[in-house]
């Protein structure tokens, strides 16, 4: 009859038992641990992806910008240089009138 066996394993008796085994274990393992710390760090994927959006949000608002200053030339410039422009926004906006000129207001109140 074979000598009395306990049916108690711990741990280390299925761990690896030859350095080989032990070493693709901390390879594994270290390897994960850089794949970790290169996805959350500051530099890591995650905050790469976070600056990409950034960036994509900055260069749309840069383009809504300098369209609205292209706009914003382009009044000037009428401004400036087309007399009848300036003198029409000058009668919508402010109301203003040519000298011996009568307005009539027929909109209801």
């Amino acid at each position: 009859m074979p000598p009395f066996r306990s049916h108690r394993h711990t741990l280390m008796d299925n761990a690896p038992s030859n350095p080989e085994k032990w070493l693709l274990l901390g390879s594994i393992l270290l390897l994960a641990l850089l794949a970790g710390w290169h996805l959350l760090s500051d530099r890591g994927l995650i905050h790469y992806l976070a600056l990409q959006r950034q960036l994509a949000a900055v260069q749309q608002e840069n383009d809504a910008l300098q369209a609205e200053n292209r706009s914003l030339s382009k009044e000037i410039n009428q401004l400036r240089n087309d007399t009848d422009y300036f003198i029409d926004r000058a009668r919508k906006e402010y109301g203003l009138i040519k000298k011996n000129e009568i307005i009539f207001d027929f909109s209801k109140h």
